[in-house]
């Protein structure tokens, strides 16, 4: 229970499907960090490609064949073709896996948010959690994405049900809650490969 203190600063019910759950999950994932891109971590191989490629002048020098870097170039392609196409892939099924051995993340939820904390209660379970329990706060076009929560380690309040006026009182609210744990970005939907 909220302290006496305390006013909802809103409440949101939704219930999520396991795409919104995936998308989500890869917005999340491929947010967090550039390096967690999969066109960052693809380029990153290919130039790694390159380097080796321009290595062979070098190579041919110093021993009679260019296997070795050959070789390396062709291992740098692979990794990146596997960070590009595969490893999204894997990540969407990951997180599929989570949603469905977790029955809870299907059922009805309702939110009711104030200024230290959180309530969630579904069919199940009724819990709290307080905002310094988070370690991360990510905003996107169509999620707040809460990481780190001791009954939830990744938390997701959809924005498809929220007003405009909800929306935006609950980004100020997270934005000044999270300070710089709050990230928001705008802009083109990641979650989907």
């Amino acid at each position: 229970m909220p302290t006496f203190y305390e006013t909802a600063v809103g409440s949101l019910e939704f219930q999520l499907s396991c795409e919104e759950y995936q998308d989500a999950w890869m917005e999340r994932e491929q947010l967090s960090s550039p390096l967690r891109r999969p066109a960052v971590r693809a380029g990153l191989c290919l130039t790694a490609a390159l380097l080796s490629i321009s290595a062979i002048p070098w190579y041919s020098q110093l021993f009679p064949n260019i296997w070795a870097p050959l070789a390396l170039t062709g291992v740098f392609c692979l990794a990146a073709l596997f960070f590009a196409l595969v490893l999204p892939r894997n990540s969407r099924d990951w997180a599929a896996k989570i949603y469905h051995s977790n029955q809870l993340l299907a059922c009805q939820q309702s939110v009711v948010i104030y200024r230290d904390s959180m309530t969630c209660k579904n069919q199940y379970e009724n819990y709290k959690e307080y905002w310094t329990d988070f370690s991360k706060c990510l905003e996107t076009d169509r999620f707040f994405l809460l990481s780190g929560g001791v009954q939830r380690e990744f938390l997701v309040l959809p924005k498809k049900d929220c007003s405009a006026e909800l929306e935006q009182l609950l980004s100020s609210h997270f934005q000044n809650t999270f300070v710089a744990r709050y990230h928001r970005v705008k802009g083109a939907a990641h979650g989907k490969k």
